[in-house]
């Protein structure tokens, strides 16, 4: 246990919001044809109205306190039917270089994510996971990093069932292959109806998080096509799919 809360504890931080204290954790996730650092939790520890521009968010690290200021250039994403938050991590910008490591990912749920699940049923990820040994990283408690080991039970459509002990405070934390230290998952419950805890397979809200644009370039977007539907009803001298915006926007931007 400390060997592995040694190499991994940079990796893992303590997030404060409203009094109240969860797990979250830093990782390398694909993005587009790149991958990107991201800060990732769940959607019931910093929700939508948490990561809004300008909101700070303040986590501990090896017990320092840091903050992160969400600006209208970070991608974020929350999703709460998947109880994952993502978070881009800018490290000069947060003052956070050779702060924090970064944790990979699973070579399944890249394999997934690249392929889009076209050839992946629930079936086939419990028989490539079967029997799998599994390790959470966790704020057990709200004090220190505790390890907890444990196992895979089954994976169903997005959920994950596994066998690591959790408490208050673990929501968040990263489910990690034993084999390997590569992320699988991200705790989020206890379930009594099978004895065991909840956490949701993590190539999921990364596939939609690609999907998410910054603000800068959806109103991009935006213009560009106002002004292209501007040249079309220019040429017929009809305006009326521009009377929304108004005709003195469009011709000014």
């Amino acid at each position: 246990q400390k060997e592995i809360t040694r190499q991994m504890e940079k990796c893992v931080c303590k997030i404060h919001i409203n009094g109240k204290n969860g797990t979250g954790f830093f990782a390398k996730i694909p993005y587009k044809n790149t991958f990107i650092k991201v800060l990732m939790t769940n959607n019931h520890v910093l929700d939508s109205n948490d990561i809004l521009e300008n909101k700070i968010i303040t986590f501990s690290i090896n017990n320092n306190i840091k903050e992160i200021k969400i600006g209208k250039d970070r991608k974020t994403y929350t999703s709460e039917s998947l109880d994952t938050t993502i978070i881009e991590i800018k490290e000069e910008l947060d003052d956070l270089k050779n702060v924090i490591d970064y944790i990979e990912l699973d070579d399944i749920n890249l394999k997934y994510i690249k392929e889009n699940n076209k050839d992946f049923s629930s079936q086939h990820l419990n028989n490539l996971y079967k029997d799998e040994s599994l390790y959470i990283l966790n704020y057990f408690g709200g004090k220190e990093i505790v390890v907890s080991y444990g196992f895979l039970m089954k994976i169903e459509e997005s959920k994950i069932y596994h066998k690591c002990s959790t408490d208050k405070g673990s929501s968040g934390s990263p489910i990690l292959s034993l084999e390997n230290n590569k992320l699988i998952g991200i705790h989020y419950a206890g379930s009594s109806n099978f004895n065991c805890n909840l956490g949701t397979f993590i190539a999921i809200p990364i596939m939609e998080f690609q999907n998410i644009k910054t603000k800068s370039e959806s109103i991009g977007k935006i213009l560009n096509s106002m002004t292209i539907i501007y040249k079309i009803d220019n040429v017929n001298k009809s305006y009326n799919k521009l009377r929304l915006f108004g005709e003195e926007f469009v011709k000014n931007n």
